[in-house]
C-alpha cells in the first residue's frame, strides 16, 4: 500500500485521545503536542511529519520532523507532500470562485456546461453542480476507484478521464443517494477547464494558490516536482521504505493537489472566516 507523507492540519483532533495515559501537567501545550507526535510517529513508523496548528487567526504551533523519501531530506514546514482527498475541498473551492463569478449555478446540469461531454446513461444527464459536489450522482464508489490512480502525465489527462466518467453507468439515478466517487470530481475537474478556457492547474495557481499565498502548492505533475515535491514511502510489513515517484495529472481533482503545512494554514484561515477579502480579492484577479 502506498504511503505518502500528509500534512496534519488537525493533528490536535486526531492525536490527543490517543494517549490519555500521558502526564500532562508539568506541560506547556506545545511540548504535550510534541511528545505527541513523536510518539505518534515511533508508534506507527511514520518517517516524516510537518504541522502547523492556527489557534483563531494565529499560528499556534509549528514544527516538522523526520525526512522525505528517496531524497533522505529534511522534512519543513514548506515541504509539499500530496494531500489526498483534501485536494476535493479545495476543488470545490474552485468551484465556489466560479460561482462568484458568475460563471455557473449549483443546479446548472453538466452536460449544459461540458457540450463535449456525452453520457452514455441518459440518466446522467440529469446529474448537476450540486450532485457531483455532494456525491448524490449517481456514479458508484468502485467505478470511481477504478479510473483513480493511473499515473497520467498528459495535460489532457482530466479531460481524457471525463471521457471515460461518461462510459459509466450509474448505480441510482441522480440525487438518490450518497455515494464517495471520484468520478465526480474528475468531472468537476473538466468543468472547470472548460469553464475557465485553461487547465485545472493554472486555474488553482492563478485563482487559488497565488491569492492565498500557498507558494508550496501545485496541481499538477510538472509544478509539483518544481516544488520539490518528495517521493513518498511504501509500507512492508510495517515498516516503511522509500517509494517510486507517482502522479496522476488526471487525479488533482481529487487527490493529487500537493500543498505544505504553511500553505494549508493560509488555506485554514480561509476556511475558518479569518480571510474574508478572499472573494472580494478575486473580482479584480480574474483570469482572462
Amino acid at each position: 500500500m502506498k504511503i505518502v507523507l500528509r500534512t496534519f492540519i488537525i493533528i490536535n483532533i486526531l492525536l490527543f485521545p490517543l494517549f490519555p495515559h500521558i502526564a500532562t501537567a508539568q506541560l506547556s501545550k506545545e511540548e504535550q503536542i510534541t511528545q505527541l507526535v513523536e510518539r505518534f510517529m515511533t508508534e506507527r513508523n511514520i518517517p516524516g511529519v510537518s504541522i502547523a496548528l492556527l489557534k483563531e487567526d494565529s499560528l499556534f504551533y509549528a514544527n516538522a520532523w523526520g525526512v522525505t523519501g528517496g531524497e533522505q531530506k529534511p522534512v519543513e514546514l514548506d515541504t509539499p507532500f500530496l494531500l489526498g482527498s483534501i485536494s476535493k475541498s479545495l476543488t470545490g473551492l474552485a468551484i465556489a470562485v466560479l460561482i462568484d463569478d458568475g460563471a455557473l449555478d449549483l443546479d446548472d446540469s453538466v452536460t449544459t456546461l461540458i457540450p463535449w461531454l456525452t453520457f452514455e446513461d441518459k440518466k446522467a444527464n440529469a446529474i448537476t453542480i450540486s450532485d457531483l459536489l455532494s456525491q448524490t450522482s449517481g456514479f458508484g464508489s468502485y467505478d470511481g476507484y477504478k479510473l483513480s490512480d493511473r499515473g497520467l502525465n498528459d495535460k489532457e489527462a482530466i479531460r481524457l478521464m471525463a471521457h471515460e466518467v461518461s462510459t459509466l453507468k450509474l448505480t441510482v439515478a441522480p440525487g438518490e443517494i450518497h455515494q464517495y466517487s471520484n468520478a465526480n470530481y474528475i468531472l468537476l475537474g473538466a468543468l472547470i477547464e472548460e469553464i475557465a478556457g485553461q487547465p485545472y492547474s493554472n486555474f488553482m495557481q492563478e485563482r487559488i494558490f497565488t491569492p492565498l499565498a500557498m507558494d508550496n502548492a501545485a496541481a499538477d505533475k510538472q509544478s509539483a516536482y518544481s516544488n520539490a515535491l518528495p517521493s513518498g514511502y511504501e509500507s512492508w510489513f510495517g515498516q516503511a521504505y522509500p517509494g517510486p515517484d507517482m502522479y496522476d495529472n488526471s487525479g488533482a481533482p481529487y487527490g493529487y493537489i500537493a500543498a505544505s503545512a504553511n500553505d494549508m494554514m493560509a488555506y485554514l484561515s480561509l476556511l475558518s472566516g479569518y480571510n474574508d477579502d478572499f472573494f472580494i480579492d478575486h473580482t479584480s484577479a480574474k483570469a482572462v
